[in-house]
């Protein structure tokens, strides 16, 4: 099984975006998922109508529907069948994922579920607990964000805050649905352990409200200053955990995460990221760096760096979003893309080899191939280990 052309494809729709034809957008909200705002908004401009959520390609990987009106991508449908093209020239059969049942759901109090729980991909339940990041004070935010300007934009569209009970009686929902959805909790960066609270009240209100004890979380949050706080979130039910230090190369990181060295600092976040590892345990520990921001050594050096240590690197593509600093920007082309994504794979497989075994995919402590639409990391695992299908 030939993951090549899949993937190819993929970082192609996620860096330069796509252009939906009307007729293809038939069923989206009702029989499709529709795209509900999330902490950040992909697509290059604001878009005020229905879309959907997920792109679903033949061999079961996924990506996000970034909405470009310049790309060179089409999605159109032919005879009955979603048809993804570049330039006129056939590229893929795609599909949307399918809407899930409790979409349809309110909580006990009223709030539609879908904006409680978006679910991404198949089987990713996004928690966000917070539409707010205080790196954003003073002019600070990372240079490639948009999340306050996406909560401000869409502030009609998401729930500014959701208590723990509306969350655990959502997932309750989402996870009798669907047994085997990873939930992760996100959200912007909030001060002192107001981050681990919120994550630990979350956890529990899932637990009580599902009535399981096995749910695997994974959290996407700022790096504690107290590193105490990886044995709480531990405790809770966490299972992994990222720590995005965003640039490696420490003067990038200054001048583009300028927030996050004032607020925390670079040094923080790499003794969170160590400190992890003995608490959760080598290839449950991740951070993120943003793909398309630096030469291609520093990703190179990164990878070795991180997988040493027992810590996993994501590449986020940068795909450059409405309402930040760089909005207006080109990224590099895809091409370049899957160079850098490739060679870090196998970086990471000499040096932890535990990414590249099936098992490490099939447990689903952060993602899977099948809910990862924002990055490449499971998918070229997939393919370097022979393109296989993995069970859930």
């Amino acid at each position: 099984m030939d993951l090549s052309p899949e993937i190819e494809a993929k970082m192609g729709a996620m860096v330069e975006g796509v252009r939906l034809d009307p007729a293809a957008l038939e069923g989206v909200g009702e029989r499709y998922k529709e795209n509900v705002p999330l902490i950040f908004d992909y697509c290059a401009e604001y878009v005020e109508h229905a879309f959907p959520c997920d792109i679903r390609f033949p061999l079961g990987s996924v990506v996000f529907v970034r909405v470009d009106p310049r790309s060179p991508y089409l999605i159109r449908k032919e005879d009955g069948v979603l048809v993804l093209e570049k330039e006129g020239r056939f590229v893929s059969t795609v599909e949307w994922t399918e809407r899930p049942a409790y979409y349809g759901q309110c909580t006990s109090d009223g709030l539609e579920m879908r904006k409680v729980i978006p679910l991404i991909g198949e089987c990713c339940g996004a928690i966000m607990f917070s539409y707010y990041c205080m790196n954003w004070e003073g002019g600070l935010q990372c240079r490639f964000c948009n999340i306050n300007a996406t909560a401000n934009h869409h502030k009609d569209a998401i729930l500014p805050s959701k208590r723990a009970d509306q969350i655990g009686e959502t997932a309750a929902a989402a996870l009798k649905e669907r047994p085997y959805i990873h939930l992760i909790l996100s959200g912007g960066s909030l001060p002192r352990t107001r981050v681990s609270d919120a994550c630990i009240a979350i956890m529990e209100a899932v637990k009580r409200h599902s009535g399981r004890e096995d749910v695997p979380f994974g959290l996407n949050i700022a790096a504690p200053r107290d590193l105490s706080e990886n044995e709480r979130l531990y405790e809770a039910g966490a299972r992994s955990v990222v720590y995005d230090i965003e640039v490696w190369d420490r003067n990038m990181f200054e001048a583009l995460c300028p927030g996050k060295a004032k607020n925390l600092g670079r040094d923080i976040y790499e003794r969170a990221l160590d400190h992890a590892v003995t608490v959760f345990g080598k290839g449950n520990v991740y951070t993120q760096l943003v793909l398309g921001l630096e030469e291609k050594v520093h990703y190179f050096e990164a990878a070795q760096s991180l997988a040493e240590r027992g810590i996993v690197l994501l590449l986020q593509p940068w795909f450059v979003g409405v309402g930040s600093k760089l909005e207006g920007h080109r990224a590099p082309y895809p091409e370049w893309m899957l160079e850098v994504n490739e060679k870090v794979v196998r970086i990471m497989g000499r040096h932890l080899p535990e990414v590249l075994a099936e098992e490490w995919s099939r447990r689903g402590l952060l993602n899977c191939y099948r809910c990862a639409n924002y990055t490449l990391l499971w998918d070229e695992v997939r393919r370097q280990i022979g393109g296989v299908e993995i069970d859930r």
